[in-house]
């Protein structure tokens, strides 16, 4: 009665070491694909650690004020502070950058640029400095 059982055991041992070599493949490749992953997330780390001190060098305050003196720039002051209203109509700036041909009635050609009216009446923000504080 045993006999009967040997060839079917046989075949399943056989299938079962079968399954088995192939899931141990599977979880070696696996394994390898994670450290793969493990791998290119450290790069990015120290990518990104490389960046923000890259970011920190460049954005310290005494480099920039040195960049800025040296381009003529001026920290702002109530005189040079405007409202958005002032500033005039964003449609007609846009449309200010962009030149249009114009063919004149001799048949010559040229850049028509439209130039934005703006009102550029500034006030004295010196008597509001009381609404902008004591540091205006």
């Amino acid at each position: 009665m045993i006999r009967r059982y040997v060839p079917i055991l046989a075949v399943l041992f056989v299938l079962a070491a079968t399954s088995l070599f192939n899931v141990k493949y599977a979880v070696v490749a696996a394994e390898g694909e994670i450290s793969r992953i493990e791998q290119e997330i450290e790069a990015e780390r120290w990518r990104l650690r490389t960046l923000e001190a890259d970011w920190a060098h460049l954005a310290r305050a005494e480099r920039l004020a040195t960049q800025a003196r040296a381009l003529g720039m001026a920290p702002a002051t109530l005189d040079r502070v405007v409202e958005a209203a002032q500033i005039g109509d964003w449609r007609l700036l846009q449309l200010a950058r962009q030149p249009r041909p114009a063919e004149l009635p001799q048949g010559e050609q040229l850049e028509f640029r439209v130039k934005p009216v703006t009102a550029f009446a500034l006030p004295s923000f010196a008597e509001r400095r009381d609404l902008l504080g004591a540091g205006w």
